[in-house]
């Protein structure tokens, strides 16, 4: 609790970050059911495919640990990347016809808090995307600041891949292929 006095003291965080962090509290409170029931419905969009998550640089570390559950708990590939870096390179990877992406399903993660030249580079990718994929779902969290939406999607998320770990009939928990790494590295 002293951090979130001590660190806007220093300028490191918004002033209102404790408020922030309360209202995100409240709003994922009453909103859990709905939450969870998106989560579901998500999940049941990735089964047999691969998922690709694109957002804006600013929400990137949360697009990293998304891709990371669903790596870990529903032992299933995923792929993210983010605007305006993806319009450099990877947008021409959608060159090939439909075929080659069937098994694809697009995520489009969108805050309130997006540059706006990356939601208008956003709108224009969304039909070459939706041209090539099985699915496109535009995912926008609920919350009026940064940190409720960041806050949000995490949960979100972290809830997906749950549901997920579950249509994939895995146990979320077992982490064999870790353990083994580990201790592969640990004979050297």
């Amino acid at each position: 609790m002293q951090l979130l006095h001590i660190l806007p003291l220093y300028g490191l965080t918004d002033a209102h970050l404790g408020d922030d962090l309360e209202a995100a509290q409240q709003l994922l409170a009453q909103n859990q059911t709905a939450i969870q029931a998106q989560a579901e419905a998500l999940a049941l969009s990735l089964v047999n495919k691969l998922p690709i998550v694109y957002g804006d640089t600013k929400i990137g570390p949360v697009l990293v640990r998304l891709q990371q559950q669903i790596n870990e708990n529903a032992k299933q590939l995923c792929h993210i990347n983010l605007f305006p870096e993806m319009n450099h390179n990877e947008l021409v990877g959608w060159g090939l016809s439909a075929e080659h992406y069937q098994n694809t399903v697009i995520w489009m993660v969108e805050t309130s808090f997006d540059h706006p030249r990356v939601r208008t580079r956003m709108e224009i990718c969304q039909p070459i995307f939706a041209a090539k994929t099985s699915a496109l779902h535009l995912i926008r969290p609920e919350g009026q600041s940064l940190t409720e939406q960041v806050l949000y999607l995490i949960h979100l998320f972290d809830w997906v891949s749950y549901y997920l770990a579950g249509q994939n009939q895995v146990d979320a928990f077992e982490i064999d292929v870790i353990n083994f790494l580990k201790n592969e590295l640990a004979k050297i």
